[in-house]
């Protein structure tokens, strides 16, 4: 992996561990307890100071707890130089950082036109994203909202502090649908939202965004389901096993009766059939492809619960399974929009809230 270099790394690289602890205060005159109880730390903690001795301060009672981090860091060209005296005094640190101009006055800005404006920034993030590091769960997560400043920067320093391999994705957030004005060449609309894992192996995310309510339809039983995209358990297919063991308990031939819904299930060969059922106004379905008996895709008791709860679909020569999830997976692109959705069952009016 390619290393990230710039003006101040050696001295902040491990500057998160010269931070020294503050204890934490609760302010009484400021705080909201609990109904009954006084103000804790228990309680919903809102932290005034620096941000750096914040994170540091929540070390002893919140180090490898925290699920969800939310970050804004975007370089606005505000001064990101802090007076650290943590190890060093002020003075000395700006030396050393090459935080000083020529004639030895201290930077007061960060503007572009400041050879350090990106060194500046990522000199201020980087103690900061080790520390949060430090306080997320194995399955923990991490949010930072950024905007083309520093995306590419923020990549590579999160690379370093989290591992490329926990890099998630990177959400394009509109937040002016019409862009910017005073943009050059392309009118900005979007900003975006970086995502690392601490383990990425153990993080997930839940699929939590509605459904439109045109992806959806009723069935028989008045329930949504999915309008497309129907999951074949049992008929042609050419995506399951060839039956090479007739006693497979995926291996077996459905018989359904629409007019009572009774479904009976027998083990046969692909020429076999249960005459007497089909007299009775049975249909057969079996699993096959290209002449081969094959498996169908859930056991045989699988196939009888799904059937109890009413969650089969019986068409032409297929049975399928129905989809009652009205939720999906969020997308790499989060606009602001309102659209009549699926909640819960029943069709409602749903705005996508403006990410910030």
């Amino acid at each position: 992996m390619p290393t990230l270099d710039f003006k101040g790394k050696q001295f902040v690289y491990s500057h998160h561990l010269s931070v020294p602890f503050r204890e934490l205060k609760v302010v009484a005159d400021k705080s909201l307890p609990q109904e009954g109880n006084t103000a804790s730390l228990d309680d919903n903690l809102i932290i005034h100071g620096d941000n750096l001795e914040a994170l540091k301060a929540l070390l002893p009672t919140h180090a490898g707890k925290v699920d969800c981090i939310f970050l804004p860091p975007y370089n606005t060209g505000n001064d990101f130089i802090y007076d650290d005296d943590f190890s060093v005094n002020s003075n000395d640190f700006l030396v050393s950082s090459n935080q000083k101009d020529e004639q030895g006055n201290r930077l007061v800005s960060n503007s572009e036109s400041n050879g350090r404006f990106h060194s500046d920034w990522i000199t201020m993030i980087y103690p900061r994203l080790k520390l949060s590091r430090n306080l997320m769960t194995t399955d923990g997560v991490i949010f930072i909202s950024i905007d083309d400043n520093e995306l590419a920067n923020l990549r590579k320093v999160c690379d370093e502090v989290f591992g490329e391999y926990n890099f998630i994705g990177v959400l394009s957030v509109e937040n002016n649908p019409k862009g910017r004005k005073n943009s050059s060449f392309i009118s900005v609309s979007s900003e975006y939202c970086v995502i690392y894992a601490k383990d990425k192996n153990q993080s997930y995310f839940l699929e939590n965004v509605p459904k439109k309510s045109s992806d959806m339809v009723l069935d028989e039983d008045g329930k949504y389901v999915h309008a497309s995209g129907k999951r074949v358990i049992v008929g042609e297919n050419s995506f399951n096993n060839a039956v090479d063991n007739n006693d497979s308990d995926k291996n077996y031939s459905v018989y359904y009766r629409d007019k009572d819904g009774d479904l009976v299930t027998r083990k046969e060969t692909i020429d076999e059939r249960d005459d007497s059922l089909l007299k009775e106004g049975y249909i057969k379905y079996f699993s096959h492809n290209k002449g081969v008996l094959v498996e169908n895709t859930y056991t045989e008791s699988k196939l009888k619960e799904l059937h109890a709860k009413k969650s089969l679909s019986f068409s032409g020569e297929k049975i399928y399974e129905k989809n009652f999830n009205d939720t999906i997976r969020i997308k790499s692109q989060l606009v602001n929009k309102k659209y009549e959705a699926i909640i819960d069952g029943k069709k409602c009016q749903f705005s996508m809230p403006e990410f910030r």
